[in-house]
């Protein structure tokens, strides 16, 4: 019971972690545009395109968001049907 409650805690951190490093790419992608307007190095122009791949690759498509909604869901309900199971009535 102690593991499904700590387990159903630890996913959605992974979920933020995930949502963080996709929140680079189009901030990276701007960061890319503006340095090529600005005529700036080509330097800048290759690290900005190599963040953009790194927000872009992490995508949190829909196969691995509802790879960890779905269980951590599961989780949750087990954890407070258990919980509720488990729990003496007060009134008794």
């Amino acid at each position: 019971m102690y593991g499904i409650a700590v387990a159903a805690l630890g996913m959605p951190s992974t979920i933020a972690t995930g949502l963080a490093i996709h929140a680079y790419g189009p901030i990276s992608d701007n960061a890319g545009g503006i340095a090529e307007m600005a005529v700036m190095s080509h330097r800048i122009h290759e690290r900005t395109d190599a963040l953009d791949a790194a927000g872009n690759t992490l995508l949190l498509s829909e196969s691995l968001l509802f790879g960890f909604i779905f269980p951590l869901l599961w989780y949750y309900a087990t954890t407070l049907y258990f919980r509720n199971y488990y729990q003496k009535d007060p009134r008794e």
